[in-house]
């Protein structure tokens, strides 16, 4: 890693067409940054931005996995290298797919600015409920259930 991580969602480079499929361009996500950018968010213990909600029920072998990896500081040279070792005899597999996730999200927010305010603010129009929030930013429970109906799109396989 030598160091320097690259970001969760980079800009995507030019690719030869010759060489690559046509509208295939891959991306190479920043695995590393994800993870420290969930291990901080794990950290955050008050609800509000950036708190991390679970479902109920969710067993402890979840949260093992999530926190299986440990984030080691060496020094190579005279350079602080970090990098994420996996504890032996653990699985790592909620935590992958955690930063896949966290990585969607951003490729959502950086390719389609995706805004979270922008969305909030369309669902209570279109509901017609306003979402208040107390002091701390957090949001307060709707007055009624929000629903939101999927745009279904027809095709001829539909017919």
């Amino acid at each position: 890693m030598g160091g320097v991580w690259s970001p969760v969602w980079p800009t995507p480079r030019k690719y030869d067409p010759k060489k690559t499929r046509t509208g295939y361009a891959p991306i190479s996500l920043g695995v590393s940054a994800a993870k420290e950018a969930i291990r901080e968010l794990l950290l955050v213990e008050k609800i509000g931005p950036g708190f991390q909600h679970f479902p109920e029920g969710r067993p402890d072998n979840y949260f093992e996995q999530l926190t299986s990896e440990k984030l080691l500081l060496e020094y190579k040279n005279g350079r602080a290298i970090k990098y994420w070792k996996q504890q032996k005899g653990h699985a790592n597999e909620a935590l992958d797919a955690r930063v896949y996730a966290y990585a969607a999200l951003r490729g959502l927010m950086h390719v389609r600015k995706f805004r979270f305010e922008k969305r909030k603010e369309a669902l209570a129009a279109y509901s017609g409920v306003t979402l208040a929030s107390d002091e701390n930013g957090t949001p307060a429970p709707a007055a009624k259930s929000v629903v939101v109906r999927p745009r279904v799109r027809k095709g001829s396989f539909m017919q």
